[in-house]
């Protein structure tokens, strides 16, 4: 019986147990309520599958004296994720066949019993105990004790103490958002089949372990040890057999160089250095690494002058996010990488999808309803029109350029101009020059452009306006001059996008710009006035100051000196009253 993923509301019926040949009991994604006595199923010896996850039920088994006989011993796939439980419930213990057990998203508080790593769950293949209150094993473990094991979710939990080493055989291991602590101990080297290791958000100290290439460039999909206390060099390898796709070491205390990898990560996607000690130059060997879309190097120390790629048929091909703020990079912008970014070029409308470490795989079990693994959801923080952003999930069409916070110098290359599927572009906080390139008016997604605190000057480009999804625009603390275009989204941003340009003018300042620098007014064909011809105001000022002239040719000659500058100044500013009101 599967009705998972609708929309039922109501009790779960009690006579659904007098189907006493029921194998599969999916009732899970609904909005299914009240108490369910469990009882009855657990003694039908030919149930293999119970899924009762995520809905708002209240389990009765536990409350009741446990009887072992009565339960069954069939049972390969049993899912009580999200059942407002807040224990263990006793029966598992006993499931000698169970392959899939998931606890996860409730409120069971404390450790893992005994019970539950016993030999008679050797079985067991996955476990997710994710989203929980649990802090550690009763037996104070230091290895899980299920051989079998090759999904082992436990991440936002409470766990304390030393990092749990899981079987070799596991393949998916997530103890990240925990309050794990102490050194990484040799021993996880020896996972070799192991495709996700993800230890981010905890409180792992020490040198990470330099393993060989039997563990992390043969078979691992991602390393993520983000936002945790490793120090020492970075531990990147990679060999040519690799099929890494995303490490994260992010938010650690990493310092010195990076060292090249043997052989270029033909299959890795995302790179995040970020918030380390790093010092050195920019990695340029990183643009030999072709399916490379993410690279974040943001709050370190490399610095110099970027040099010119080293292959001048591509480099970087498939960039679409880079990060290389808060660094101490001089010289030019990086124009000639630029010219490689093509996954920046061409925005393809396609459903929302994300950015993900994939590899088809499937759970092999006896189970009826089997789960899907080795598929990992890139996630990072960026900081978008000026407000740090968490993305659990990053959209596969999303293009980054974050270059601030560093002494680039130069133009701003019109190459930039060419980059047609960018979303935020940030060079703030550097020591540019020249023009704000009008290109800049024909990338139609972006949304936010921050070019403040340069050396900017020159006027707005008009061709800006045409940006109708700019939200977030900042050009202050520059040298421009002239008028602020008005339009579409400028008419949105306030004096902070514009301030510490002594030259600028116009709204949404409060200077005013003189008669000689406001635009052509603007003829309005549906204008219903009585008027059937338009004036050209041009012609009208140089009827005017040409009669002035004349005026006061003739007037020296009969009128006193005084009353003729009195006369001037008056018909001066009758002058300009009467350009400003039309």
């Amino acid at each position: 019986m599967n009705v998972n993923l609708n929309n039922l509301i109501g009790s779960i019926p009690s006579s659904l147990s007098k189907l006493k040949d029921l194998q599969l009991l999916d009732l899970s994604a609904n909005s299914l309520s009240g108490a369910f006595e469990l009882d009855a199923f657990l003694k039908m010896r030919n149930m293999v599958v119970i899924d009762l996850g995520y809905n708002n039920i209240s389990l009765l088994v536990e409350e009741r004296k446990f009887d072992p006989n009565t339960t069954i011993s069939n049972l390969n796939f049993l899912s009580l994720a999200s059942c407002n439980l807040s224990k263990f419930p006793k029966f598992i213990a006993h499931q000698t066949n169970l392959e899939l057990l998931d606890l996860s998203h409730n409120q069971i508080y404390g450790q893992i019993p005994k019970d539950l790593m016993n030999s008679s769950l050797q079985s067991l293949e996955v476990i997710d105990l994710s989203n929980n209150l649990i802090t550690g094993f009763q037996n104070h473990t230091s290895i899980l004790p299920w051989s079998n094991l090759r999904a082992f979710y436990m991440q936002y939990n409470l766990l304390q103490g030393q990092l749990p080493i899981p079987p070799s055989s596991a393949i998916h291991y997530d103890v990240s958002n925990n309050i794990l602590s102490g050194e990484i101990p040799s021993s996880i080297c020896n996972l070799s089949s192991i495709l996700v290791l993800d230890l981010s958000n905890n409180n792992f100290s020490g040198e990470f372990p330099l393993c060989s290439s039997s563990m992390i460039s043969d078979t691992m999909l991602v390393l993520n040890l983000r936002n945790n206390s490793f120090r020492g060099t970075i531990p990147f390898q990679c060999q040519q057999e690799s099929e890494l796709r995303m490490v994260d070491f992010s938010h650690n205390q990493f310092q010195g160089k990076l060292q090249r990898p043997v052989m270029a990560c033909m299959n890795l996607e995302y790179l995040d250095f970020s918030f380390n000690k790093l010092t050195d130059v920019f990695p340029t060997w990183l643009g030999s690494f072709p399916q490379l879309k993410v690279v974040l190097i943001r709050e370190n120390k490399f610095h110099g002058v970027i040099e010119k790629p080293q292959n001048t048929a591509s480099e970087f091909p498939m960039l679409q996010i880079i990060d290389m703020s808060h660094n101490y990079f001089t010289g030019a912008l990086p124009s000639e990488y630029m010219s490689f970014w093509y996954a920046m070029k061409d925005f393809k409308i396609t459903n929302l999808t994300y950015m993900k470490a994939m590899e088809n795989l499937t759970l092999n079990t006896n189970a009826i309803a089997p789960r899907e693994l080795g598929e990992y959801d890139y996630s990072t923080t960026f900081v978008l029109k000026s407000v740090a952003t968490h993305y659990g999930k990053i959209p596969i069409n999303l293009a980054v350029i974050d270059l601030s916070s560093n002494n680039f110098s130069g133009k701003i290359p019109e190459i930039i101009g060419s980059l047609k599927a960018l979303y935020s572009l940030n060079l703030s906080n550097n020591a540019l020059t020249g023009h704000i390139p009008p290109l800049l008016g024909t990338l139609r997604e972006l949304e936010s452009i921050d070019l403040s605190q340069n050396k900017l000057s020159g006027e707005i480009p008009p061709q800006l306006v045409e940006l109708k999804f700019l939200q977030k625009f900042d050009v202050s603390y520059n040298n421009l001059t002239g008028v602020i275009p008005r339009g579409n989204q400028f008419n949105t941003f306030e004096n902070n996008s514009f301030e510490g340009n002594q030259g600028l003018c116009g709204e949404p300042l409060s200077k005013k710009c003189e008669v000689w620098l406001l635009p052509p007014f603007a003829s309005n064909e549906d204008d219903d006035s009585d008027y059937a011809i338009e004036l050209d105001w041009k012609f009208i000022l140089a009827g005017l100051v040409s009669g002035l002239v004349l005026g006061v040719s003739l007037g020296e000659m009969v009128i006193p000196r005084t009353r003729l500058a009195w006369l001037v100044y008056i018909s001066g500013t009758k002058l300009r009253e009467m350009i400003i009101r039309n």
